[in-house]
C-alpha cells in the first residue's frame, strides 16, 4: 500500500511538472511572438552586444525576426563581420542576405549565440587559383581569399549546426584555364558532433545539373584526419571544355563527353574505395592525325585501396569504335605496393578486334605494326598476365591462358594458323602450348598455296626464346586428322634474329587419305618446285585411296634457297586411283602405283591400271622434273589389251585427234585389240615456247567390227594392223572386211597432213543394198539384180568425202519409160558425197542425163534435180526441185507404178513437204484420166498453206492445192477443163431413153470413194469439145462407206442442177437429192441443139434418186426414185417448121400430141399450146416411169391432162391424155369433136341456158400408145372429164 502511494504522489508531481512546463513554454511562445518581432528596433543594442561578446566590428543594414515555433528566426540583410572591433579591420563575411534561426537554449548555455540553422540566399562564390598555384576564395570576405583562411573560414561554418546556401553561384578559376561556373547552386551542410554531411546540387556551364552529398566522421579539427564518405552523380557532359588542357594532352583526350553515379570513401588520406556505373556517349581520343571516337561506353566498376594492395574490377565494359562492337568484358588489376607485383586478369579477348583498335588508338607504336602483321583472329580467355614493376621488364612476365579458334598469320617464314584451342602457359623466353582443337588449319606460305585442314588435333608445342639467339618452336609429335585422313607430324622450326638463315625440319605423315590431299602437300611455292610439275600434278586429277602419304621438308626457309641448302620430298601409294597423265588423254584407271619425288626426279610405277576399259600392264610414268636445266618430259610407256572401242576412243578423244585432224571422229567397233602406247609429253617452263607431244601407237585388229558414220553400216570381219606416229599419220596396208553381208578390201593410207583415205570396192546385189540404210527405203520393185562398184573415202579435219563409181552391169531398174533399165545394158553412174562444216552434199550424174545436186544442213533439204533439163544448181532455200523433160508421160503407167511405191512403204505425196521444194514436168504428149494432151506443162510447189500444182495446156489450166494438214480438203480450182469429144458426135452426151437393157457405161467404176481425198472443186468453163457447157462446183467428203457430195452446183448451158449426192460402196450406188433449174426450158434445148417443144418464163425438177454404180453411172433407166417437175408460163410446141432441123429430147417429145390437136383443134393449138402452169409427179421403178400424179397442164383456152406410164428400157408408152376446152370459145370444133354437126345449134342453146355446166360435155379423152418417140395417138371418147385412162 505504501509503494501505490508513493508511485501515485510520484505521478502527479510528473503531472504538475508537465502541466508546469507547458505552461512555461506557452508563455515563452507567446512571450517570444510579442517580443521577437521588435527585435528591429533594438537593432543597434543588439549589434553593440554581439560585438562585446565576439570582440570583432560588425555592420548591419536591416535586422527582422519572428517566431518560427518555439524558436526565433532572424532575417539580416547587409552583414559584413570584421576580424577585430576595428571597422577598418579585414572582413570575415560580407553576406548580403542570411536567415538565421537561433538556437535558444544552446546559446545560453554556450553563453554565445549558437545558430539551429543558418540559410544564406544569392551568395556568389569565386574560387581562383593564382600563378604559385595557391587557391583564393573569394565572395565572403577579405581574409578568406588565402588558403589558410579558407581553412579557418571552413572551421567557423563547422560550428553552425546547419548552414543552407540558395541560389548560389561558384565559379572556378583554373590558372590561364578555362574557368567553371555554377549556376543555381543549392548547398545544405549539417553539422553534428564529430560528424558533418555536405549535400547539393547545381547547374553546369552547360545546363545539366550535378548532384552530391559527402559525409565526414572528423575526430579533431585537422581535415587530414577526416573520414569521407561520397557520392556524386555527374550528367553526361563535355567535360573537355573545362578540364586542364595539359591533362586532356597527357590523356590523348580530345573530347570527353561522360556522366555516371559513383560512391566512394577516403580515409588516412587515401581513395580506399572508389564504385561506379561510367556512362561516356562519346570520347574523341587524339592520336596522330586521326581521331578516333568512342562511342556508348558503358562500364560498371570498384577500386578498393587496402595500404596493402590495389584492386580494380571492371563489370560489364562495352563499347563502339566507330562500326566496331568492343565485346562485353570483365577486367581485374592488382597491385601489391610492398613487393611491385602486378597482374591482370582478363575473361576475354578478342583478338581479331585488337589489332583494328590498337591501329586506331595507336597507329604509331610498333606493337600496332606488330599485331597488324599478325593478323591475330580468335578469342582468349581466362588471360592472365604477371609482372614485377617496372611493367616495360619482359624477363619478369608471365602469362597463361585457353585459347579459342586462335589463328595468326605468317610472320618471318613462320607458318600461320587458324581455328587453334588449347591452353598457352610461359613467359616470352619459354612456354609451351597445348594444343586440343577442331577444325583448324596451318600454312606455310612459302612453301604451300593452300593451307592444312583439319578436324581435329592434339599435341604439344615448346618455344624458346631470347634476343640473342631468336625463336626455336618444336613440337614432338602432334596427331592430326581431318578429311584428309588421320597424320602425325614432327616439328622444329628455327627463327634466328635477321640476318641468319632459317630452318625447317618438318615431317608429316598422312594415313587413310584420299589422293585429292596431295594437292596441299605439294611445296609448289618453293622456288626449286618446277611450277610445270605443279600445273601437270594439278591436272593431273588424280583420284583414289592412299593408305600412307609422307611429306618431308629440311632445310632452309629461304625463298631463294638452292637445291643443296634444303631437301623436299614426298612418297604416296595410290591404290584403286585414276590419273590424267596428259590433259585430253583418257585417265589410267584402277590403277595401283607408288609414287616418290625425291631429288626432282618423279617415278610413278603402277601394278595395275587400266586405259580406257582397255587392261595396261607395265604403265610407267617417270621423268627428271625439279633441278634440272634440261627440257621438262614425261615419259609415259604402256601395253594394253582392251576393245575396238577403246582403240578408237583413243584416238577420238585424245591429243591423237588434234594430232591427226580426228579423221575417225564418230567411228566405233566391237571386238578385242591389242597395242602398245609410248608417249613423250613436255612440260613447258615459263617463258619456254610449248614442245609438241611425240606419240607412237600400234594395235592389232581381228574379226573385228568398225563403224563409220559416213558409211551408215558397219564395216565386219575386219583384219589389219593399224600404226600411228607422230608427223606421218595414221596407215594400214592391207585391210579386209565384210560390207553388207558381202566381202570388201582396201586399204589406209595419210591423206596430207592431217587425212586418211580409205579406198574400198566389192559387188552386192541389191538385196544386200537395200539393207543400207541410204538405200533402204528404195521399193524392193524398183530394183533387181546386183552390182560392182568402187569407193574411195576421204576423212579430213572439217571434211569428209564419199566417191562411189558403178556402170550398173547386172542391175534392173524396173520405172515407167524412160528410166527403165535391163541387166545388161551399162549405164554409168558417179555419186560424190561431202561432209563438210556441218552439212553434206551430193552430186549425182549419169550418162542417160539425169543430174542431181543436193545438200544437206541444219536438219534441212536442199536440191536441183534435173533429167535431160539442163545443169542444176543448188536452190537458195530449203527443198528439192524437180526438174524434167519427157516425150511421153502415161499417167495411167506412172499411177500404177505410184500405187506399187506406196504399197511398199514409200512416204505419200503429203509427206514430201518437208522435202520436196518444186516440181516441173514438160512433156511432149500426155495421156491419163481420159485425156490426150500435147505439151503438157506442171508445175508443182510448196507454200505455207500446202502443195500448189500449177497446170497449163490447151485443154486445161488451174490449180490443185493440196494443204498440209490432214483432213483439210484438196481445192482443185480450174479456169478451164475441155471434155474430149468425138469427130461424128453430134448429140451431147446426156441420157436419153434408150431401148436396151444394157447398164450404162461406168467411167469411176475403179474407184473406191472412200480413198478418195476431201475435195473443193471449182470449174470455170467446162466445154465439151470446142462447145462451152458452163461452170460447175461441187464438195467431196470421204467417209467409211463412200463419200458425200454435199454441194453440188452445175450450169448445164442454161440447165442448173443444185442438190448433194451419196456416193456408196457396198453395194455400189449413188443418191441424188435436188433440183434440176432454168427458165426458158426451150432456150435450154436449143442451146443442147433440141427442138424446143416446150418453154417456160420458169422450170424446175425436184429429183430423189438413186442408181447402181458412181455418178458417172447414172441413167435413168437403172435410177429408182421421184421427180418433181413445175413448169410456168410457157408453151408446148411441135419444133415442126424451124429454121435448122433439130432433134427432139426424147421424154420431151409432144409432136405426136401437139400434131393431133392441131388437127382436131386446128383453131386452138394451130400455133401451139400455152399455159399458164404445168406440174407433175412421177416416179421410176424398175426402169419404167410412172405418173404418181397426172402431168397437168392449163392454158387460158385448154386443160390437158396426162398419166400413165412410160417403159424407158423399150421406150413403150402407155398413156391417156384428157383435153379439155371451153364449148363456148369453140362451137363449130365442139360439133366436130362430138362427131355430130346437127346438134351445134342445141349446144348453143344448152350454153345460152345452162353456162358453165355444159363445160363438162366439152372434153376429149385420147389413149397414147407404142414408141414413145412415134406414139398412136387415138380418140377415145368425148364430153368426158373421167381420168384418161379411167375405164367406163
Amino acid at each position: 500500500m505504501r509503494g501505490q502511494r508513493w508511485l501515485l504522489q510520484g505521478l502527479n508531481g510528473l503531472i504538475l511538472l508537465l502541466i508546469g512546463w507547458l505552461l512555461l513554454a506557452a508563455a515563452y511562445v507567446s512571450l517570444g511572438r510579442l517580443l521577437v518581432p521588435t527585435v528591429e528596433n533594438y537593432q543597434e543594442q543588439l549589434v553593440a552586444q554581439v560585438e562585446q561578446l565576439t570582440g570583432r566590428h560588425i555592420e548591419l543594414r536591416s535586422l527582422q525576426g519572428q517566431m518560427q515555433g518555439a524558436q526565433p528566426v532572424l532575417t539580416l540583410r547587409g552583414l559584413r563581420v570584421h576580424e577585430s572591433l576595428q571597422p577598418d579591420s579585414e572582413v570575415l563575411f560580407d553576406l548580403d542576405d542570411v536567415t538565421a534561426r537561433l538556437d535558444v537554449w544552446r546559446s545560453l548555455w554556450l553563453q554565445r549565440p549558437v545558430m539551429d540553422a543558418l540559410q544564406i540566399r544569392g551568395l556568389a562564390l569565386t574560387l581562383s587559383e593564382d600563378e604559385q598555384g595557391q587557391w583564393h576564395l573569394q565572395g565572403v570576405g577579405e581574409r578568406t581569399r588565402r588558403l589558410g583562411a579558407l581553412e579557418q573560414a571552413i572551421g567557423t561554418l563547422k560550428q553552425q549546426r546547419r548552414i543552407t546556401l540558395l541560389d548560389t553561384r561558384i565559379e572556378v578559376s583554373p590558372y590561364e584555364e578555362p574557368h567553371w561556373q555554377f549556376e543555381h547552386g543549392d548547398v545544405t551542410l549539417l553539422n553534428g558532433d564529430g560528424w558533418h554531411r555536405l549535400d547539393g546540387h547545381l547547374s553546369l556551364p552547360d545546363g545539366e545539373r550535378l548532384r552530391w552529398q559527402v559525409s565526414a566522421l572528423m575526430p579533431g579539427e585537422q581535415l587530414s584526419e577526416a573520414s569521407l564518405g561520397f557520392f556524386v552523380e555527374l550528367p553526361a557532359s563535355d567535360w573537355s571544355r573545362w578540364l586542364p588542357l595539359e591533362w586532356l594532352e597527357r590523356s590523348h583526350l580530345r573530347e570527353l563527353t561522360a556522366g555516371g553515379r559513383f560512391w566512394g570513401s577516403w580515409q588516412d588520406q587515401r581513395l580506399q574505395r572508389l564504385q561506379g556505373t561510367l556512362i561516356a556517349p562519346q570520347i574523341r581520343l587524339q592520336s596522330g592525325e586521326r581521331e578516333p571516337v568512342l562511342h556508348d561506353l558503358f562500364t560498371r566498376f570498384e577500386y578498393v585501396d587496402d595500404s596493402q594492395t590495389q584492386q580494380l574490377q571492371v563489370q560489364d565494359l562495352s563499347l563502339h569504335l566507330g562500326e566496331e562492337v568492343w565485346p562485353t568484358t570483365r577486367l581485374q588489376l592488382e597491385r601489391d605496393s610492398a613487393e611491385g607485383h602486378w597482374s591482370v586478369a582478363l575473361d576475354r579477348l578478342r583478338l581479331s578486334k585488337l589489332g583494328t583498335w590498337l591501329t586506331l588508338l595507336a597507329p604509331d607504336q610498333p606493337v600496332a605494326d606488330l599485331v597488324n602483321e599478325l593478323a591475330p583472329e580468335g578469342t582468349l580467355r581466362q588471360v592472365r598476365v604477371n609482372g614485377i614493376d617496372p611493367a616495360g621488364d619482359l624477363t619478369s612476365l608471365e602469362f597463361s591462358g585457353r585459347l579459342e579458334e586462335v589463328g595468326m598469320a605468317a610472320f618471318h617464314n613462320a607458318p600461320s594458323f587458324t581455328g587453334v584451342s588449347g591452353t598457352v602457359q610461359g613467359s616470352p623466353q619459354q612456354g609451351e602450348l597445348r594444343v586440343d582443337a577442331q577444325q583448324w588449319s596451318m600454312q606455310l606460305p612459302n612453301l604451300f598455296p593452300e593451307p592444312w585442314q583439319y578436324q581435329r588435333a592434339q599435341g604439344l608445342l615448346n618455344w624458346r626464346w631470347s634476343k640473342e639467339q631468336g625463336l626455336q618452336l618444336d613440337s614432338p609429335g602432334m596427331a592430326v586428322s581431318g578429311e584428309d585422313g588421320d597424320a602425325s607430324a614432327t616439328l622444329s622450326l628455327y627463327l634466328p634474329p635477321t640476318g641468319q638463315t632459317p630452318t625447317m625440319d618438318l615431317q608429316v605423315a598422312l594415313r587413310n587419305s584420299q589422293a585429292p590431299a596431295h594437292r596441299a602437300y605439294l611445296p609448289v611455292r618453293s622456288q626449286g618446285f618446277s611450277p610445270a610439275l605443279a600445273t601437270w600434278m594439278a591436272a593431273s586429277g588424280v583420284q583414289g585411296e592412299v593408305p600412307l602419304a609422307i611429306f618431308e621438308y629440311h632445310g632452309s626457309l629461304l625463298k631463294g634457297a638452292s637445291p643443296e641448302e634444303r631437301e623436299i620430298a614426298l612418297y604416296a601409294q595410290l591404290r584403286g586411283g585414276e590419273l590424267v597423265f596428259q590433259t585430253g588423254w583418257p585417265p589410267l584407271t584402277e590403277l595401283d602405283a607408288d609414287l616418290l619425288l625425291r631429288g626432282g626426279a618423279l617415278d610413278i610405277r603402277a601394278s595395275n591400271a587400266r586405259l580406257l576399259n582397255a587392261q595396261a600392264s607395265g604403265a610407267r610414268v617417270h621423268g627428271q622434273l625439279m633441278n634440272t636445266t634440261g627440257p621438262l618430259q614425261l615419259q609415259v610407256e604402256s601395253a594394253f589389251e582392251g576393245s575396238v572401242s577403246d582403240a578408237l576412243k583413243l584416238m577420238q578423244d585424245s591429243p591423237l585427234a588434234e594430232l591427226t585432224g580426228n579423221p575417225l571422229a564418230g567411228w566405233s567397233g566391237e571386238g578385242a585389240v591389242s597395242g602398245e602406247l609410248q608417249l613423250t609429253i613436255p612440260l613447258r617452263r615459263s617463258g619456254e615456247q610449248a614442245a609438241q607431244t611425240q606419240a607412237l601407237v600400234e594395235w592389232q585388229l581381228a574379226d573385228a567390227q568398225v563403224n563409220i558414220p559416213v558409211l551408215q553400216a558397219p564395216l565386219e570381219a575386219i583384219d589389219g594392223r593399224f600404226r600411228f606416229v607422230r608427223g606421218e599419220g595414221l596407215s594400214a596396208d592391207t585391210l579386209s572386211a565384210r560390207f553388207l553381208g558381202a566381202p570388201v578390201e582396201g586399204q589406209l593410207t595419210p591423206l596430207g597432213e592431217r587425212g586418211q583415205r580409205l579406198q574400198l570396192q566389192g559387188r552386192h546385189s541389191v538385196e544386200q543394198l537395200r539393207r543400207w540404210a541410204l538405200l533402204e527405203t528404195i521399193p524392193a520393185s524398183l530394183l533387181s539384180g546386183e552390182l560392182g562398184w568402187q569407193a574411195q573415202v576421204d576423212l579430213q579435219a572439217g571434211r569428209q568425202q564419199i566417191r562411189m563409181r558403178s556402170d550398173l552391169v547386172g542391175l534392173v531398174l524396173q520405172m515407167p519409160e524412160p528410166f527403165a533399165k535391163d541387166a545388161q545394158t551399162p549405164r554409168p553412174v558417179q555419186a560424190d558425197l561431202t561432209l563438210s562444216n556441218g552439212q553434206q552434199r551430193w552430186q549425182v550424174q549419169s550418162d542417160d542425163g539425169l543430174q542431181a545436186l543436193l545438200r544437206y544442213r541444219d536438219g534441212e533439204l536442199a536440191g536441183d534435180v534435173r533429167y535431160a533439163s539442163g545443169a542444176p544448181s543448188l536452190p537458195q532455200s530449203s527443198g528439192i526441185n524437180l526438174q524434167a523433160s519427157l516425150p511421153v508421160l502415161d499417167w495411167d503407167q506412172w499411177r500404177q507404178w505410184l500405187s506399187g511405191l506406196q504399197s511398199s512403204g514409200t512416204a505419200k505425196p503429203r509427206q514430201l513437204s518437208g522435202s520436196l521444194g518444186q516440181l516441173q514436168v514438160r512433156a511432149d504428149r500426155f495421156t491419163g484420166m481420159g485425156l490426150e494432151l500435147d505439151n503438157l506443162y506442171a508445175r508443182v510447189g510448196h507454200s505455207s498453206a500446202g502443195w500448189h500444182v500449177d497446170v497449163e495446156q490447151s485443154d486445161v489450166a488451174g490449180q490443185v492445192q493440196v494443204p498440209d494438214a490432214a483432213g483439210e480438203p484438196i481445192r482443185v480450182d480450174l479456169s478451164r477443163l475441155r471434155l474430149p469429144r468425138a469427130e461424128n458426135a453430134d448429140a451431147p452426151p446426156l441420157a436419153q431413153p434408150v431401148v436396151t437393157d444394157a447398164p450404162p457405161v461406168d467411167r469411176l467404176a475403179g474407184i473406191k470413194p472412200s480413198t478418195l481425198p476431201s475435195l473443193d472443186v471449182n470449174i470455170d468453163q467446162l466445154s465439151w469439145g470446142a462447145d462451152p457447157i458452163g461452170a460447175a462446183r461441187f464438195t467431196l467428203r470421204p467417209d467409211a462407206t463412200g463419200a458425200h457430195l454435199p454441194e453440188l452446183d452445175v450450169d448445164l448451158r442454161g440447165l442448173r442442177i443444185k442438190g448433194s449426192m451419196d456416193w456408196r460402196e457396198a453395194p455400189a450406188h449413188t443418191v441424188f437429192e435436188g433440183s434440176l433449174e432454168a427458165d426458158d426450158i426451150g432456150e435450154v434445148l436449143k442451146n443442147w441443139r433440141y427442138a424446143p417443144t416446150i418453154t417456160s418464163d420458169s422450170f424446175v425438177t425436184n429429183a430423189a434418186l438413186n442408181w447402181p454404180g458412181s455418178p458417172a453411172a447414172f441413167a435413168l433407166r437403172t435410177s429408182s426414185g421421184t421427180l418433181g417437175i413445175e413448169a410456168r408460163d410457157g408453151m408446148l410446141q411441135s419444133g415442126e417448121g424451124s429454121a435448122e432441123a433439130l432433134r427432139v429430147f426424147g421424154l420431151l417429145n409432144f409432136n405426136a400430141l401437139t400434131r393431133r390437136l392441131r388437127l382436131d383443134f386446128s383453131d386452138l393449138f394451130s400455133k401451139g399450146t400455152a399455159y399458164d402452169s404445168l406440174d407433175a409427179g412421177l416416179y421410176v421403178e424398175n426402169g419404167v416411169l410412172h405418173s404418181e400424179q397426172p402431168v397437168v397442164l392449163e392454158g387460158p383456152g385448154v386443160k390437158l391432162q396426162l398419166e400413165g406410164s412410160l417403159n424407158l428400157r423399150s421406150n413403150q408408152a402407155d398413156m391417156g391424155l384428157l383435153v379439155t376446152l371451153p364449148v363456148t370459145n369453140n362451137l363449130p370444133l365442139a360439133a366436130i369433136i362430138a362427131g355430130a354437126p346437127q346438134i351445134g345449134g342445141v349446144l348453143f342453146l344448152a350454153d345460152k341456158i345452162l353456162g358453165d355446166k355444159v363445160a363438162r360435155f366439152a372434153s376429149v379423152k385420147y389413149r397414147i400408145s407404142g414408141d414413145w418417140q412415134k406414139p398412136n395417138v387415138e380418140f377415145d371418147r368425148a364430153f368426158d372429164d373421167k381420168a384418161a385412162l379411167e375405164e367406163e
